[in-house]
């Protein structure tokens, strides 16, 4: 049971008091109490300090509904970073730095102006639905008008004390240009929990779900850029053809299978992955050099990566019959080549690839090449090249060996 105080109390609350209140509401029971010492507390849970946190973005509109993760860290002295899947981006020493997980030769750097980092971020980056960016970044002094360009010009209407019998919560309900939105934070920390954003008068609704994540405040807050180049805008941050070499880390690959039996597949190491645009004596040798070679140690797998065009008449037919000419186990396909194939060798149509345990890259063999006039049909009676295998087992081998 909490004790209760007199209502006029709030009125006076400070950001300690509300962080060991005074008043608490009893199970299922709402106290008023002023948004102005709510808002207080929130934001100084993110001012200056250090926060880890994941947010899961919820995106209800027209019918669509989507759902993204962002994973945020504010440090003190006004830096922060996001990780935004296949984008990272971060802001230290009164610049902003982005980088792409497709792109390993590059970086975007922009230096901020006199107004601190939130004008950048919010004039580089597509909006973002992450208001302890402003809840952090905005002075202190500062009246704080905006959480993120889908809700600028903010009138506090109302806060309250809530217990809803399994958690106590700070609410805080605003009005702004384009929104109404609905604050829920965890009255003692001041950390948010869950935000909402109803949109245009209830024609889309964003929901952000918040948590907690360990954090080691003395860690880089970025990545190293030491060996990028520096590009002036977004736009150049993209997949590079061929940039990919012996020596470095395989990026991510997660690949659906040919068929739904195939499941799907993580690639990692020790193995061998042969990417192909056509069935033909080159893929054929690939695969047959991957086969005897993996099939020596069970530790090694291999992976056939059909790369195919989405839009081509017959992808799916293809699909089946590639998987039937690769002959026994998966096949997995990739419907980007420059996320896969491309990135290994320029105008390739068949390349064999040996990343070791550690996911290294120890082999790159180009065994085709398109060019101007080149064709993808298939030749699924093609057999292996049997000098070609012998030599790429022997090339696999010694890139591989313990």
């Amino acid at each position: 049971m909490f004790r209760r105080a007199p209502i006029t109390a709030v009125l006076a609350i400070s950001p300690a008091a509300l962080a060991q209140p005074p008043l608490a509401p009893e199970a299922g029971e709402r106290l008023p109490v002023e948004p102005a010492a709510v808002l207080r507390t929130i934001r100084g849970a993110y001012h200056d300090r250090a926060v880890s946190e994941e947010i899961e973005v919820r995106f209800r509109a027209g019918g669509q509904d989507r759902t993204e993760r962002i994973g945020l860290v504010l440090l003190p002295g006004a830096r922060c970073s996001l990780d935004l899947g296949q984008t990272f981006a971060w802001f230290e020493a009164g610049a902003l730095r982005i980088v792409h997980a497709l792109d390993e030769r590059a970086f975007f750097q922009a230096d901020a102006g006199p107004d601190g980092p939130l004008p950048l971020l919010e004039a580089t980056l597509p909006p973002l639905p992450v208001p302890q960016l402003w809840l952090g970044l905005t002075p202190p002094g500062e009246q704080l008008r905006s959480l993120t360009k889908y809700a600028r010009s903010i009138r506090w209407t109302g806060a309250e004390l809530r217990d809803t019998g399994r958690e106590q919560l700070a609410l805080l309900r605003g009005e702004a240009d384009r929104s109404v939105l609905e604050i829920e934070a965890d009255p003692s920390s001041g950390r948010l929990r869950r935000v909402s954003f109803t949109l245009d008068q209830g024609s889309a609704r964003i929901d952000l779900t918040v948590t907690n994540r360990p954090i080691d405040a003395s860690a880089p807050i970025g990545r190293d850029v030491s060996r990028r180049e520096r590009v002036n805008t977004l736009e150049e941050l993209r997949p590079r053809i061929g940039d990919l070499r012996i020596g470095d880390v395989l990026p991510e690959m997660i690949l659906p299978g040919a068929l739904e039996a195939d499941g799907v597949a993580h690639i990692q190491g020790p193995g061998v992955i042969v990417l192909f645009r056509r069935w033909g004596s080159p893929a054929a040798s690939a695969a047959e050099a991957a086969r005897r070679f993996t099939a020596a140690d069970p530790r090694r797998v291999f992976w056939p990566v059909f790369v195919i065009d989405p839009i081509e008449p017959r992808a799916l037919g293809r699909t089946v019959d590639v998987r039937s000419a690769v002959g026994g186990g998966a096949v997995f396909k990739s419907l980007s080549p420059a996320t896969t194939i491309d990135r290994f060798a320029e105008q390739a149509s068949c390349v064999s690839v040996a990343i070791d345990s550690r996911g290294v890259i120890r082999l790159i063999e180009t065994l085709e090449r398109t060019g101007p006039g080149s064709s993808n049909a298939d030749d699924l009676s093609a057999a292996p090249d049997a000098a070609i295998v012998d030599r790429l087992v022997e090339s696999l081998r010694t890139a591989l060996a313990d």
